[in-house]
């Protein structure tokens, strides 16, 4: 019988190979550590393990941002799913967050996930795809003038992250700053984070200053997106740079309905952290 715990430092290549076997991902085993690296990172006391004979065989974690808070990293690997284990994480989960005063609880479900968590009582909001640039799209790779490139978040971008993603994550942010991302800034109008071949979040209330960003990404080799489907021009935009969808999930909510704009969200920051 699987036995959770709350998971430590220790815990990250095992958790790490959960994800790799769950979603059966042959590659990029250095990505998925550090992804659990930032997990505890963000959120020390979030991550928690299902174990079976001391052998770690299921993952979830959660990210507290105030009153709202996301779950990601779900996942059981393949010889033990249908045998309960993701339901008892994810109600270990919801019971934490339950406890700490959370109103607000988001993840992205995949095909998969969808059933256990429609039954737990989250409701769908709207679908969140990846799409990924395949084919470079004839562009001036030159840096796009007015986009300054730094390490450094400053003030302004701050706020306005979170008045459009409408809570306080700039732990989140910090943390993948920290792993070396880069800060994209058009002054006072739209920030983005290219994370290696990653760009996002990308916020901007100005559709041009989306495209100045996401077209810097490109040249920094950015060539993989996720994209909120209920904003319409942010799939104008990715497709008019070719970028093609290559998997889907759904966003969906417990309780409160997420305080966010979402018409100024071009990319999200990850499926774990929002």
């Amino acid at each position: 019988m699987a036995v959770i715990r709350r998971a430590t430092r220790n815990d990250i290549v095992g958790m790490a190979q959960v994800i790799m076997d769950a979603f059966n991902i042959e590659r990029d085993l250095e990505y998925a550590i550090e992804v659990f690296d930032i997990s505890l990172y963000v959120q020390p006391d979030g991550c928690f393990v299902a174990t079976e004979n001391k052998n770690i065989v299921g993952t979830g974690c959660f990210y507290i941002y105030n009153l709202l808070a996301w779950i990601g990293e779900v996942a059981v690997i393949r010889t033990h799913q249908r045998r309960g284990i993701g339901t008892k994480i994810m109600v270990t989960l919801l019971e934490e967050l339950k406890r700490r005063g959370v109103k607000t609880i988001c993840l992205d479900a995949t095909d998969a996930g969808y059933r256990l968590y429609k039954k737990l009582g989250f409701r769908e909001m709207y679908r969140t795809t990846v799409y990924e640039l395949k084919d470079p799209y004839n562009i001036n790779k030159e840096k796009t003038i007015d986009v300054e490139v730094t390490d450094f978040l400053p003030e302004w971008a701050v706020e306005l992250d979170k008045e459009i993603f409408g809570a306080d994550r700039i732990r989140a942010l910090r943390a993948w700053i920290r792993r070396g991302a880069k800060v994209l800034l058009v002054h006072g109008k739209g920030y983005a984070l290219v994370k290696r071949n990653k760009i996002g979040p990308l916020i901007s209330k100005d559709f041009g200053v989306a495209e100045k960003l996401l077209k810097q990404g490109i040249n920094m080799g950015a060539n993989i997106i996720i994209v909120p489907e209920a904003n319409i021009r942010a799939l104008e935009l990715v497709k008019k740079y070719g970028f093609k969808p290559k998997s889907s999930c759904r966003r969906m909510c417990l309780g409160g309905k997420p305080n966010e704009k979402i018409e100024h969200i071009y990319a999200l920051l990850s499926y774990a952290k929002g």
